[in-house]
């Protein structure tokens, strides 16, 4: 489950996301950058629940299926290699976007996994026009600073890498107390930890609420994950007889 780990978390916190704000995953539609590790497993466990993923993208372009990926569909996008990738089976209802990034394919749900700084402000204005309103951090540090500052503007709900992407370590530490144990848990008992996880990081940010609440009311995910990191820190030092 390492492997998918990264994935799998940002898709379970992006649920967290969507069930505080009284909605689901389903039928939502999901714009991802990149078709790597995080992005394609990111893919597949939003499938899976329910979600419509739009685009997938290289350094090349975009692949964008405006009705949905297929599994199939999926699978040969992440699976093509040199010219054939550019040119995908027509019935397959996937267009290859030459040099254009996924922000404008008006998608519910903007998923960077990427690179860092991939999302700029000619992108945030993008997905704002286009009603974008949850963005969720796969890649670390994906938006520049004047990006995020529009999307804050425009109402975009927004989860910083350090909180939505933290799937790929939790499982880490899991791996750290199998070792332990002499053990080697099955993958789905590994699933379900890794979604209570996520889960209880969700709690952990909006539990800040009462000081990390944006303009509209909603939980302000940026500065209640700075908040929440800090106070965890604090705490241990104290409990360590630092101070």
């Amino acid at each position: 489950m390492r492997r998918e780990a990264t994935g799998y978390g940002l898709i379970y916190f992006t649920a967290a996301m969507l069930a505080e704000a009284g909605e689901s995953l389903t039928d939502k539609r999901i714009a991802l950058s990149g078709r790597g590790n995080v992005s394609s497993h990111a893919a597949r466990k939003a499938m899976q629940m329910g979600a419509r993923v739009i685009s997938l993208s290289g350094r090349a372009g975009t692949w964008h299926a405006p009705d949905g990926f297929t599994i199939d569909a999926l699978d040969w996008v992440l699976n093509a290699a040199g010219e054939k990738a550019t040119t995908p089976p027509r019935d397959m209802g996937v267009t290859f976007l030459e040099k254009v990034r996924p922000w404008g394919t008006e998608p519910d749900i903007a998923l960077p996994c990427a690179t860092q700084n991939e999302i700029n402000l000619s992108d945030a204005h993008a997905l704002a026009d286009s009603g974008c309103r949850f963005l969720a951090e796969g890649a670390n540090m994906p938006l520049t600073s004047d990006a995020e500052e529009h999307l804050t503007n425009a109402g975009v709900i927004q989860a910083p890498g350090k909180a939505a992407n933290a799937g790929g370590v939790a499982v880490s530490g899991l791996e750290m107390q199998q070792n332990a144990q002499f053990s080697q848990w099955a993958s789905e008992r590994v699933d379900r930890a890794l979604k209570d996880i996520m889960c209880n990081i969700h709690g952990l940010l909006k539990a800040e609420r009462a000081g990390c609440c944006t303009a509209a009311g909603g939980i302000d995910y940026r500065r209640a994950a700075n908040v929440a990191g800090y106070r965890k820190l604090a705490e241990a030092v104290v409990n360590a007889g630092a101070l």
